[in-house]
């Protein structure tokens, strides 16, 4: 059985990188940062690509990427709901059911855990409370 995970606050994804090499498949990876999120999606490609045996893909990316220019012609021919998976939001109150509504959509018919939100509002309302005082 394959074990998901969702990445919050998840930066440029050093996290989501360990749990991926440990076999763990990602369901969302939650960032507000525009530059940390096109890292995200870069590596979902890359992840994506080499599942599919098309490494080929990534490595004329690399060699034809330009300075500053984002990853969309990569992003481009990778199936949209991997790019999807990368949620550029930043968490609060106000974003919480809009979060909430693209993860239940991203993980389809999985089967979560009893609590599946839980986590997730734990870690909103810790860091809530961390931001408040």
């Amino acid at each position: 059985m394959a074990l998901n995970f969702i990445d919050l606050f998840a930066g440029a994804g050093g996290l989501s990188e360990g749990f991926i090499r440990a076999g763990y498949t990602p369901v969302a990876h939650i960032e507000m940062d525009k530059y940390a999120c096109d890292t995200l999606k870069t590596r979902a490609a890359f992840h994506w690509l080499k599942s599919q045996g098309m490494l080929s893909v990534y490595k004329q990316y690399l060699y034809e990427k330009q300075e500053k220019e984002d990853g969309s012609k990569l992003w481009a021919q990778i199936p949209q709901e991997v790019i999807d998976t990368v949620i550029q939001a930043e968490i609060g109150d106000k974003t919480v059911n809009d979060i909430f509504a693209k993860v239940d959509k991203l993980k389809g018919d999985m089967k979560p855990p009893a609590c599946n939100h839980f986590p997730m509002i734990t870690v909103l309302r810790v860091a809530e409370v961390q931001h408040n005082n």
